[in-house]
């Protein structure tokens, strides 16, 4: 993709081998019949309805990048269901099985918390959710159960069910590398809470119903109902000896309501420079989208706008808890990446968490396996995005006072 303005949107990117001959170009959602008065899944299928109608009216969405939208709400949309009906089934889940004191990594993307996250999850007393465990969740299974694990995800890779990109994802893997554990957002997701579906709403000057939404604090206690049963879900079969470890960076977009259903939680928000970390994630959410629009330019000035109206929101909802709260600790980048095993150290100390010499040991290890940059640097800067320094610094002046 080079350092350049522009990123062409081609097709050619995607494998198209086992698309249908007849594409989607619409998508509707089947309730089952004891759903339809439960209140949760009511507001989960109007969520559905509302990214629906965002990705219908981007006329600069491709015919296949509509096809795979609409496929993975589908398929999304499916598995939520599927979820629902098993917990029906199986009541004795949702009581004497309360999720204790867990740690919720988010703040700001591309600031260290996929290193930070990886070296928690290395705590045997603590319990990260696997790919598998979310993408695949019924039957739950232990972690132990290394082959059924192993069989789903080879359905998964032979489905191409994961993002529903069959094709080369390599700016995906340079942008963002993959782990066997990986971010909670995939549990959200069922709901049809999806950053991908806000990424891809037309930038236009009235905004959507879906942004608007997804943006706001209010009414997303479904969402975390949601995430609530369904780790209490996963703990029914193999419950962690400690607690979760938990990560994502949109957890700061809803801390109020993730404190509403996880009051004992411990919250980590990871800070560093806004002039690095906005484009950085401008190129990430760039990566994510430029598959599912047609053969011509996408603006990386667009991915510029929508990177800070997700900032302003999530950073702005940061300064509201200040520095005081007991239950978030901030921690720095640059802390993260001199040592961050002190970092760990200083995140268990403060929260109330058991260091064990094993803990240390796992953590050593995984550094030395895992090099940073293994997977390639990313070239990128502020003006690819129509971003400007100067007013970066202005604009999040309070931000960096505070915590940088």
């Amino acid at each position: 993709m080079g350092n350049s303005n522009e990123w062409v949107a081609s097709c050619k990117r995607i494998n198209t081998e086992n698309l249908p001959t007849k594409l989607l170009t619409t998508v509707d959602f089947e309730e089952d019949e004891e759903q339809r008065d439960d209140d949760l899944s009511s507001k989960v299928l109007s969520t559905y309805i509302m990214a629906k109608s965002a990705i219908a009216n981007n006329s600069n969405i491709s015919p296949i990048g509509s096809h795979l939208l609409y496929s993975e709400l589908q398929h999304k949309y499916n598995i939520y269901r599927q979820i629902i009906n098993y917990l029906s089934s199986l009541p004795s889940i949702l009581t004497d099985n309360e999720i204790q004191k867990p740690i919720f990594i988010c703040g700001l993307a591309r600031s260290g918390t996929t290193l930070l996250y990886n070296l928690l999850a290395c705590d045997t007393n603590g319990r990260a959710p696997l790919l598998t465990d979310m993408l695949t969740p019924i039957p739950p299974l232990k972690r132990t159960d290394y082959a059924e694990h192993q069989e789903k995800l080879k359905s998964l890779k032979s489905l191409n069910i994961d993002h529903i990109i069959p094709g080369s994802d390599t700016e995906r893997t340079q942008s963002h590398p993959v782990f066997s554990i990986e971010e909670d957002s995939r549990i959200t997701f069922y709901t049809g809470h999806n950053f991908l579906y806000f990424i891809l709403c037309p930038i236009k000057s009235q905004i959507s119903e879906y942004e608007k939404w997804y943006l706001d604090e209010h009414d997303k206690e479904f969402v975390y109902e949601f995430h609530k049963l369904f780790l209490k879900m996963l703990q029914s079969v193999d419950k962690p000896i400690s607690h979760w470890i938990l990560k994502c960076p949109t957890h700061a977009l809803t801390l109020q309501t993730l404190l509403k259903y996880y009051p004992s939680a411990s919250i980590i928000v990871a800070d560093r420079d806004l002039k690095e970390v906005l484009p950085s994630v401008a190129r990430l959410l760039a990566a994510y989208t430029f598959y599912y629009y047609s053969n011509e330019t996408l603006k990386l000035k667009a991915m510029g706008m929508r990177t800070l109206q997700i900032f302003d929101k999530l950073v702005d909802n940061i300064l509201q808890f200040g520095n005081e709260n007991k239950r978030i600790l901030h921690v720095k980048y640059q802390d993260l990446m001199k040592n961050p095993i002190d970092v760990v150290h200083r995140i268990y100390e403060h929260f109330g968490y058991r260091l064990t010499l094993d803990f240390d040991q796992k953590m050593e290890r995984w550094l030395i396996d895992n090099p940073q940059g293994a997977q390639g640097r990313n070239d990128y800067n502020l003006e690819q995005f129509g971003l400007d320094a100067e007013e970066i610094d202005k604009r999040y002046e309070k931000y960096s006072k505070l915590f940088l």
